[in-house]
This record gives structure tokens, sequence and C-alpha cells, in this order.
């Protein structure tokens, strides 16, 4: 929504003035009610279903009404520990199914643990419950789509539309405001801009005053936001604004600076006495989640290599017998912490080159065999690095390891690009599913793929993981981008 023409003055997504009086333009302000009320809907939803099946099964009613019970309290705790019932006002709905889906998985372990201790599990009817966890959480991903069309219709209508002002200005305050035009469906309603420095407002809204005119204005026009996009350098102007605005019941949101932004994402919060620190430059991948990768690593490898094993052995010998040289070569690359290691692939060239005099693949390659073409066109010169997996010194699913001489080009010119190796390297990565293969010849295209090695990094989860391998899996490819 863009900016309003006159100081105070409040427009609908079509420039029209949102109208502030009656219960139902003001129904934001039943904000905690409507928490409440989708929290209950969860609940029942989760435990009125599950009784559903299990007396359709025509199993002990009694024990399944007080299981049914105990999950809708389960469920509470399980959404609310990952904060499901927060505001999603600017947040996409694809993060908000991927919540619920979370919370769904939570409670789902919490259930069979409970059921496993207490020896319950024969009193119901296995089939019902695989039903339950199936429909349970795309029932409410349903719900919560429904309500997201509704408010969206509700909001150009004028109704759910909140007031808001930014407090600075600058770059930050430009692409905050280019943001809240671009997608009026959010229902916030951009008034204008304070500042102190004489500078330009962001292109469509106004100058509306100093800081010091900030805290009045938030009372007199009915302000419910206040964007905060000043340095977190300037304590000078912003501990004094933040005094001033507990008067009122404003909510504030802190926009901090790129070069800030950039450095606390994933960052990890820890307190030395009473003293939080910061850390940076840290992987989510720690403690207990180790363990749980290299048990997944163990698992999907022996899988894979069982079913793989056939056609590796075939491929081998028709290497051996077309172009008589060996089927295996072992290639240096970087591995965990940049420590080197050799990565075992099919040779699908005339040539086995390796180090810093390494000339990487490119389409229509002269090297390349034509049984080289075609174990590369689907990956299958990869497969042998599932004995790296099993050794540890790779990952089924990691940023994918490069060659020696093509780490030293672009550690060089690629910001954070040996982040990348403070967990083990992959056969697979979350670049690779989102396009990133083929031959590295740009800059620009080796920034992009750190930038998804580093996002994994951040926010690893078994999840992220299996979602990886089976669009992996089911995209024909392991990898094609490792010369």
């Amino acid at each position: 929504m863009c900016c309003g023409a006159r100081g105070g003055a409040a427009g609908r997504s079509h420039g029209q003035q949102p109208e502030q009086d009656g219960p139902l333009k003001n129904f934001r302000t039943y904000g905690s009610f409507l928490s409440g009320l989708l929290q209950a809907t969860d609940a029942l939803a989760a435990g009125v279903l599950f009784f559903a099946g299990q007396a359709y099964g025509a199993h002990d009613l009694n024990l399944a009404a007080g299981v049914s019970v105990i999950i809708m309290g389960m469920m509470l705790v399980s959404m609310r520990s990952i904060g499901l019932y927060h505001s999603w006002r600017v947040t996409s709905i694809h993060h908000e199914i991927l919540y619920i889906f979370r919370g769904c998985l939570g409670l789902y372990a919490a259930l069979a643990l409970g059921m496993y201790l207490l020896k319950l599990g024969r009193n119901f009817s296995a089939i019902a419950i695989i039903y339950w966890m199936v429909l349970l959480p795309f029932m409410i991903s349903t719900g919560r789509i429904l309500l997201r069309l509704s408010m969206r219709y509700w909001r150009t209508k004028g109704y759910n539309v909140v007031n808001s002002v930014i407090a600075g200005s600058g770059e930050l305050a430009e692409r905050l405001a280019g943001l809240i035009v671009a997608h009026p469906w959010v229902g916030i309603h951009l008034l204008g801009v304070f500042d102190d420095e004489d500078r330009a407002p962001p292109a469509g809204c106004r100058r509306l005053g100093p800081l010091s005119a900030l805290p009045t204005f938030v009372q007199q026009q009915n302000v419910g936001l206040v964007y905060v996009v000043l340095p977190s350098s300037r304590r000078d102007l912003i501990d004094p604004l933040l005094a001033e605005l507990t008067d009122s019941t404003v909510s504030v949101d802190f926009v901090p600076d790129i070069f800030t932004l950039r450095m606390i994402m994933g960052a990890n919060i820890i307190y030395f006495g009473d003293l939080p620190i910061i850390t940076l430059r840290e992987t989510s991948l720690r403690g207990v989640k180790v363990l749980v990768k290299r048990i997944e690593d163990l698992v999907c490898a022996s899988l894979f290599l069982l079913l793989a094993a056939p056609w590796m052995l075939l491929v081998a010998a028709t290497i051996r017998w077309r172009t008589g040289g060996p089927a295996l070569f072992r290639q240096w690359r970087y591995g965990y912490q940049g420590r080197p290691i050799g990565v075992w692939k099919f040779r699908s060239m005339t040539v086995a080159e390796d180090g810093y005099d390494f000339r990487a693949a490119t389409s229509g390659d002269s090297r390349i065999t034509r049984l080289g073409a075609l174990l590369r066109r689907y990956s299958l010169d990869e497969l042998p690095q599932l004995f790296n997996v099993l050794e540890g010194s790779m990952s089924i699913v990691g940023p994918r390891p490069h060659a020696v001489a093509m780490n030293e080009e672009f550690r060089k010119v690629v910001p954070g690009y040996m982040l990348r190796h403070k967990i083990k390297p992959g056969m697979t990565g979350l670049a690779q599913i989102n396009g990133c293969r083929g031959a590295v010849t740009t800059v620009a295209e080796m920034q992009r793929r750190v930038e998804h090695d580093l996002e994994y990094l951040q926010h690893w989860s078994l999840l992220l993981d299996l979602r990886i391998i089976f669009k992996t899996l089911f995209s024909r490819v392991w990898i094609t981008d490792a010369p």
C-alpha cells in the first residue's frame, strides 16, 4: 500500500482511505483472540480426526477418547514450540506450511514414543493412524490457505489494515517502502517517513517531519507499526526514540543495515555469564545433529549401493572394454575443514587430470569419451562416491566438492567461499536442485552456488536432506557440476 498523500491519511491498496470505525474495520485488534481460535482449531482437528479414525475401526473408544485429548494438548505444545502462532502477515504461505509439517512431525514423534513406552500400540488401528498422520497437516494447511485468501480479499476492502511509518531514510527505507508497495495484500499502509537528515524520502512517499515529531504523530494518527531503519551505530537517535514510543501501543520493527544483517543471519547466540555473544560463521549442524546426519549417510549410502551395485559393475566392465584403461580414478578435492580428500569417480574422459593444471570439462569437450558423455548425462560417473560416503569423507547431501584448482581460483574472488567447507561435501546439494549444475564459467555463477551452500549450512535439517535427495532422484541427475 502506497504512502498517504497527506500526513495522517490512511489509504486502501487502491488509494482509497480505509475506514477506522466499526468493529470489523478494527478486527486486527482481536489478534490474540484469532490466534487462540487458530490454536483451538488445530488442537481439535488433531484430536477429533484421531478419534474418528479409531472409532471407525471399532476399537476401545474410551481409550481412544483419552488419547485424543492428550493429542490435543501435545498438538498445542508442538506447534507453539516452533512459533507457528506468531504473526505471518509478511511471511509466505510456503514457510507457514513448512512450519505446520514440522510441528506435526514433532507431534508424531512424541506420540510414537509415548505409545511405545506405555505399550499401547496394539490398542489402535495402525491404518487409521497412518491416515491421520497424512491428513492432519494437509487439513491444517488447507485451512491456512483459505484463511490467507480471505484475508487478502478483506485487506483490499480496507479491513485488517495497519498504518505504518518509517523512521529513517536512505537505501534501506527505499527498499522497505518498495516492498510494502509491491505487496498490498499484507495489509500494511505506509503513511510516510520521519528523518532528521535532509535527504529525499523514498519514491512516492513524503517526509512527515523530524524524528522528534514521530511519537506525537503515532498517537494522533492511529499508527500501528513503526519501522526503524536507522543505522545500529546511531544509538543517540534510536534510544530516545524507543523510549518515547513506549508511551504508546505502537509496534516497533527494527530493520538492521545490510552489513549487520549478513553478519548475524544464521548466527548462534551464546552467553558468557550475562554477556551475549553472537557466534558468526557457524553451521547449524552441531551436537546430536552430526550423529543424525552420519546415520542418515550410512543408511542411504548402503541402500543406494545395494541397488546400484549391479549397474556399477556393468559400467566398470564397459569402461575397461571400450577404453582399455582404468575404470576408476581418484581426484583430489577439498573436504571438511578444507582438508584434501580423494574423491572416487568413473573415468569418463581419455585423461584423469588432477591438481593445479586441471582443466574443467566443457560441452563438446574432445577429452570426453562417447561412453563418458552418457555417464555424465545421467551422473553415473559420480556413483563411486558412495564409497566416500561410507568411509566418512563425504555425505549424501552437502556442498559439492570442487577440484583443487577451481577452489584456489574462486576462494580469492567469492566472499564466503571457504565457509562451505565447514561441513562434509556431498554427492548432491541445495545448489544442485536449484539449477546450479554444469560447468562454471563466471564468478556470478559460483557466487550463486555458494549462496545456496551457505543457506544449507545455516538451515540444515533431516527433512531438508530428504527433500534434496528426493528432488535429486526424480530429476534424473545426481550431479553434473563438478568436473
